[in-house]
């Protein structure tokens, strides 16, 4: 399963326009996903959570936005080592300097 994580309020604003380009390369190739929106600080994880608690097998997580947003995702978190879930976290960040280059 293919989901996005978005802060449509990241750089600005930048990461609604980001992901408004990448959902539309997602649709013309007829890629199914489902994307959940931040609503808050912190929401990023508490979504992340959720979408592991759904039961899917083999989920895809990708998170967009900037430094804030990617540091509240799951991949390091003692909560989803500890979980029977398998996820797979990706970052494409709408940050200008990313802190977690290289990661």
């Amino acid at each position: 399963m293919l989901c996005f994580i978005v802060n449509e309020h990241s750089r600005s604003g930048k990461g609604a326009k980001i992901w408004k380009e990448a959902e539309a390369v997602l649709k013309k190739k007829n890629i199914a996903y489902e994307s959940y929106v931040t609503q808050y600080e912190g929401h990023a994880f508490s979504l992340a959570h959720d979408i592991c608690e759904c039961g899917a097998d083999d989920i895809q997580l990708v998170v967009v936005g900037g430094d804030g947003t990617a540091n509240d995702a799951p991949d390091k978190s003692p909560a989803f080592a500890a979980s029977e879930c398998e996820i797979s976290v990706r970052f494409a960040t709408t940050a200008a300097g990313t802190d977690r280059r290289g990661e």
